[in-house]
């Protein structure tokens, strides 16, 4: 339940429900094509930061698509057990790409490898995490993920944060990039 309520007329809904849709589709189809364009990067280069972003992005979007109800309502409209399944289910995947991404662009076993081995961890909780939400009950799936991803979130930021320290000049973009993204976020 979202509070405020709102009591909507019926044309008024109609129209304001058309035009958020537009909308909706407009993020999907550019986030689709994000997803096309790096995995055909990842083909010619073959660089697995590339596979582990196309994945990031696509689970970024099918989170969405679960939590604001696209994905039921077009994709999985039968099936309210894969709706709640998907959005506990995404949240440890984003969590596991992010992860993975990190590790791969910031060259944590050779960089940080002290870190590396936690990465490693969350990135192996993650998909424990994933496997779960297929038999936890939603209330305590989605308690775990957020945890869980709190913790993700502050373990790439610091991984960032270090690598830059020791003068890894990526890692600089990298952390602009994080900090941007969760401040948008």
């Amino acid at each position: 339940m979202q509070v405020p309520m709102e009591l909507w007329l019926p044309d008024r809904l109609h129209h304001d429900d058309k035009e958020a849709l537009l909308a909706q589709g407009i993020y999907y189809g550019i986030m689709i094509i994000m997803v096309i364009y790096n995995f055909f990067i990842f083909l010619v280069v073959r660089s697995p930061g590339y596979l582990y972003y196309v994945l990031y992005v696509a689970a970024v979007a099918g989170f969405q698509a679960a939590i604001n109800g696209i994905g039921y309502q077009f994709l999985w409209p039968d099936s309210p057990w894969l709706q709640e399944t998907l959005i506990t289910a995404f949240l440890p995947m984003i969590a596991c790409m992010a992860i993975l991404f990190t590790v791969s662009l910031l060259q944590t076993r050779k960089r940080l490898p002290q870190f590396h081995k936690v990465m490693v961890g969350l990135s192996a909780a993650a998909a424990i995490l994933i496997c779960l939400s297929t038999i936890l009950p939603y209330a305590v799936a989605i308690k775990l993920t957020i945890v869980h991803g709190l913790i993700c979130v502050i373990a790439v930021l610091m991984n960032g944060f270090f690598a830059w320290r020791k003068g890894f000049e990526v890692a600089k973009y990298f952390n602009l990039a994080w900090v941007t993204f969760l401040g948008g976020t």
